[in-house]
């Protein structure tokens, strides 16, 4: 098993992970551009609708879980080892409470309201 320090000296990038690397890195891109047309639309109906908030936690959790591929990639230490847990569970835990969140409301609102929707309920059930 080599040391840190042969891991460091005798890196090289095959060409899967520099394909693994591009491709993460313009999906990062998109999230960014789908984050910041959220922030520039939310006031829109549409994107109201969607909830703007839980949409943003969607992209950041997106956003973490793609930096884990970049930290796998990079110069072994232990500082880009432990980003690499930290950065995949942050990323994965906003990204599906989230959507469990969202899924929540849905079911809720109806659940709540259901003198005013009764029809809604009865569909669920």
């Amino acid at each position: 098993m080599p040391t840190w320090q042969e891991r460091i000296e005798y890196f090289d990038y095959t060409n899967t992970e520099r394909i693994v690397m591009w491709v993460s890195l313009v999906c990062m891109l998109f999230i960014v551009m789908v984050g910041a047309l959220l922030v520039k639309y939310r006031a829109h109906r549409t994107i109201r609708a969607a909830t703007p908030s839980f949409c943003l936690l969607t992209c950041l959790g997106a956003l973490l879980m793609l930096m884990m591929n970049l930290f796998s990639h990079s110069t072994m230490n232990s500082a880009d080892c432990e980003a690499q847990v930290w950065t995949i569970t942050i990323g994965f835990t906003l990204l599906f409470a989230s959507l469990f969140s969202k899924t929540f409301r849905i079911w809720y609102v109806p659940e709540k309201h259901s003198n005013l929707c009764g029809h809604c309920v009865r569909f669920m059930r």
